[in-house]
Order: C-alpha cells, then structure tokens, then sequence
C-alpha cells in the first residue's frame, strides 16, 4: 500500500492542554497523575473554581478550598504545566436571592470581587484567567454586554498586579443555552455580540459544532488570540472519540491558517486511564503538530481521501 503522509505544525506556544473536570481540585490522589501528565508532554491543565463552593456565605471564603488550590497550582507548575483557572460563576450561590437577580443586575460587582479574591489568592502561581460568562446572560444582549464590562475590568485588574499575566472571556455555548431553554437563533445573535466587543486579552470558545459554525463571522474581527475548549470528547462513543479529536485538530489548524491567531486547546479527558485519544494528543502535544498517515490500519476513510487528495 502506498503510503500517504501529512504533518500540520501549530504555532509556537500552543497549549495543548487537558481539562480533567471541576472534581479535580478536590481529589488529592489526582496529584500523584501530574508526572504522567509531563511525561507525555502535556502543556496546560485547566482548573475550574466554581463561585458557589468557594463563596458559601455573602463575603467569606472557603479558605481550604483556597488552600487546596494554591498547592495544587504550585505542584502542576512544578512540573512544567501552565495552569489555566476557570473562575466559573455560572451557578449562583444559595446565599443570593435569584428572584432579585434582574434588578441587580446578575450580580456584577459580587462576580467581579470573587474574581478579584481568586485572583489575589492565586496570581501567583499562574499566567492565565479566564471568566465564564453566567447562564442568566444567556437571554439578554444587556446583561451579557454588562458582563463584559465586568471582565474587562477584571482583565484590568490583573494587569495592575502583572503585565505578564492574560484574562480571557468564556463564551457560553450554544449547548447550553439550550439546555436552559434558549433559543438558537437569539442566541447567536447574542454571541456574536459578545464576541465582536470583547476587550479581555483572549476569548474561550467552547468546540461543539453548533456553537462553532455561529461564531466564525466574528472571529474575523478579533485581534484577541482564542481558547478553544473542548467538552464533546466525554459524551462521544468510544470507538468515535480519536476520530472526533482528530476532526477537531484538523479544524484548528485550518483556523490558524486562516490567520486567526489560537491560543490552545485544552480538551476533557480522563487523565487515569490511557485511551487512544489520549496518545493522539500527547504526540501532538510533543510535536507541536498533528500527523496522519495512511499507514495507520484504523485511519477512517474520509482522513484517508483527504490525503490522497
């Protein structure tokens, strides 16, 4: 069999990263995994801190929470790993009233000092925030624009502590806004939006195809590099999954290609058990660059076409 080949290099810096899911912080025996992880030659774990645990009563915070956190960054960068904190707001605290949320505007100024706390907490241990957008701006251009402005300050903020250091933007995906109920097309419009008036240093963009496909006419307009998050992988068949994250591969590269300036791409997987999915993406991580090859009997036959052609 003639054998066809092609090898896609990525931009210098790229992090390909895992995102090991929002249980990681909290189960010490994951520590014991971060030498797997340098050895195969990942570059980024992400760390999410969810709003709601780490703030249980109106000011005060959960100070082992915060604890386990700064151990947990400093032993990831030991290692030679950048972590990448999620401060994720998108589940309200039991101590705020929900009904009162519109007349307070979802909450700004309680979003903006958890980020500020977090990031006093652990600025010191990482390069990169990102702040994810709240569920209740799903349904209202108003509340997403004001949230924006929340996280430019917030973006603000850490660079008056350290130029050095990046802010991004989770844009919340399509998925789920219509697990809340949202409306695709309102939606979009909505995202778009959000996108085209941005001003954090970098923009998260979850990779599921719905949401993906509405956001391109935006990205355009961006001079901010882009975070592609990728969460379909856990929900996809196991026989799919090293196909699904090499389509997903394939199509960042095309991005950069286009001149769009990416960031990285940090992918959920299970960071316990080896799967073919993950040895694709530690030999990508290692090379900078995402090879194919014919040679590969389980290549599927829509990649084999591709080389051909």
């Amino acid at each position: 069999m003639k054998i066809y080949s092609a090898s896609y290099n990525y931009p210098p810096g790229f992090l390909w990263g895992i995102s090991p899911g929002k249980d990681f912080i909290s189960d010490p025996e994951n520590y014991t995994y971060l030498f797997d992880l340098q050895e195969t030659g990942i570059k980024a774990i992400s760390i999410y801190i969810p709003w709601a645990e780490f703030e249980p009563l109106k000011g005060n915070y959960d100070e082992k929470r915060i604890d386990a956190v700064r151990l947990l960054l400093s032993r990831i960068r030991s290692r030679n790993i950048e972590p990448v904190v999620i401060l994720d707001v998108g589940e309200i605290p039991q101590w705020q009233n929900l009904e009162k949320s519109g007349k307070n505007e979802g909450f700004i100024e309680e979003r903006y000092q958890f980020a500020a706390n977090l990031i006093d907490a652990s600025a010191t241990y990482t390069n990169y925030f990102a702040v994810s957008c709240s569920f209740s701006s799903l349904s209202s251009g108003k509340q997403m624009q004001a949230e924006l402005r929340m996280h430019k300050a917030i973006c603000d903020y850490l660079h008056s502590i350290s130029e050095n250091k990046f802010a991004g933007t989770v844009i919340p995906s399509i998925t789920a806004a219509k697990k809340r109920g949202g409306f695709r097309n309102l939606f979009g419009r909505i995202q778009l939006s959000a996108l085209k008036s941005n001003e954090s240093d970098f923009i998260a963009i979850h990779m599921d195809n719905d949401s993906f496909s509405d956001v391109q006419s935006a990205l355009e307009e961006k001079k901010e590099p882009i975070l592609f998050l990728y969460e379909g992988l856990k929900t996809a068949a196991p026989n799919e999954k090293s196909n699904d994250l090499m389509d997903k591969l394939f199509d960042i590269w095309q991005i950069y290609q286009r001149g769009w300036r990416v960031l990285g791409l940090l992918s959920e997987m299970d960071i316990k058990s080896p799967s073919k999915e993950k040895e694709l993406y530690a030999i990508s991580s290692k090379n900078n660059a995402f090879e194919i090859s014919t040679e590969n009997p389980e290549l599927p036959e829509k990649w084999v076409r591709f080389l051909k052609d």
